[in-house]
């Protein structure tokens, strides 16, 4: 028999280190959306509070610097915080969702602790990067943890790589509120411009270099504007390489945008364009959610052979996929594009299709509560 809340509903308590940083919509909507079970969130700080509202939080923050230090020396001896675990057994805690790898190594010891069934989800840079840093870092969470989320094929062999049992790894996608991001179809006339547009962080494994090469090679031969969204280290450097390129009149930045100002944007441009790659340290991309706000818009998306994004971008049926780091490739899928834009509609009506069936995120937080269900059911049967 599954213990449930007063409610009515088996509490679940969920963990990162922030709730939540200002990009993490898709974190939000993992929570918000979720009707048969009560999620509880669990963090060191909290940031963008009236961002994100409706969920129960508990913060370290939240107390005195005399009782954070307290709460920090017992983590380190006891591998658990105290408030963390009176937290959960006053909830009546039934699962435990730990986000993102690093997290999961922290949290193992109250995961063990709490004795309920607990997941950890990973993302991307903690599947890839993290654990160049720290070798066997994720011994202790793969056998504590019952269950292991990964975002597609290329991160669950990336674990099983590095000593996960394949039956605790499930597939999980992200998703998007496909009902928030009206359709639009996409087309151009010949000879109208088309509109890119890109939005990330400006940071080396989003590959906007790579881009601007891209776009430098069709400069001479295609009229199009390409609108960059974003901030980041590599700002300065962009715009300077922006105009080593000669593309000072066709390219513009601009700083991040909420989501709702997002999606207007995507309505005002014809293509989305993603240049993932992997960096020297291996830092990589999981499934890009901002790819899923283009194609949910009925954009169509120019992406790379990257980490998962095969999972989001079919090539040829919902835009067109060029091998990572390779301006050349790069150059030729944007090349398809210009020289195909009778199939702007087409290919932005699948990605739609596709989005809505896989990366919604009403059935994702569905899906995510089958998990949680089954784990319930599991430890009652015994």
């Amino acid at each position: 028999m599954i213990a449930h809340t007063q409610n009515g509903k088996p509490c679940v308590v969920h963990y990162s280190s922030v709730y939540l940083p200002f990009t993490c919509n898709w974190l939000y909507h993992q929570l918000i959306y979720q009707e048969r079970v009560k999620p509880v969130f669990l963090s060191r700080k909290v940031r963008h509070r009236e961002k994100f509202p409706g969920i129960t939080v508990h913060s370290l923050d939240q107390y005195s610097l005399l009782r954070q230090a307290a709460e920090v020396a017992h983590f380190k001896i006891k591998g658990y915080f105290r408030f963390m675990d009176r937290v959960s057994r006053d909830n009546r805690v039934r699962v435990l969702h730990v986000h993102f790898g690093y997290h999961g190594v922290k949290m193992a010891g109250l995961a063990a602790r709490l004795g309920v069934p607990a997941l950890c989800s990973f993302y991307g840079d903690d599947a890839y990067n993290f654990p160049q840093l720290r070798l066997n870092a994720y011994h202790g969470l793969f056998a504590v943890f019952n269950r292991i989320l990964v975002l597609g094929p290329a991160m669950k062999a990336r674990l099983v790589q590095l000593g996960c049992p394949p039956e605790k790894i499930i597939i999980h996608h992200l998703g998007t509120p496909v009902r928030e991001v009206p359709f639009r179809k996409r087309q151009a006339e010949p000879g109208e411009k088309l509109r890119f547009m890109l939005a990330c962080n400006l940071v080396k494994k989003k590959g906007v270099d790579v881009a601007l090469r891209a776009f430098a090679r069709l400069a001479e031969s295609y009229s199009f504007s390409v609108d960059i969204l974003g901030e980041g280290p590599l700002e300065d450097e962009l715009k300077r390489l922006t105009g080593q390129l000669g593309l000072t009149d066709r390219v513009t930045f601009q700083k991040f945008k909420t989501h709702e100002k997002l999606i207007a944007h995507m309505h005002s441009a014809h293509v989305f364009v993603q240049a993932s790659r992997t960096t020297e340290d291996n830092r990589k991309e999981g499934t890009p959610v901002v790819l899923m706000d283009a194609m949910a818009s009925g954009m169509p998306v120019v992406s790379t052979r990257h980490s998962d994004i095969p999972e989001i971008v079919h090539d040829g049926v919902n835009g067109f996929l060029a091998e990572e780091n390779d301006v050349d490739s790069l150059a030729q899928a944007l090349r398809n594009m210009l020289d195909n834009r009778e199939q702007l509609g087409s290919l932005g009506y699948a990605g739609r299709q596709h989005i809505e069936r896989e990366f919604d995120a009403l059935k994702q937080a569905r899906r995510l509560e089958d998990i949680y269900i089954n784990l319930l059911a599991e430890k009652a049967t015994g």
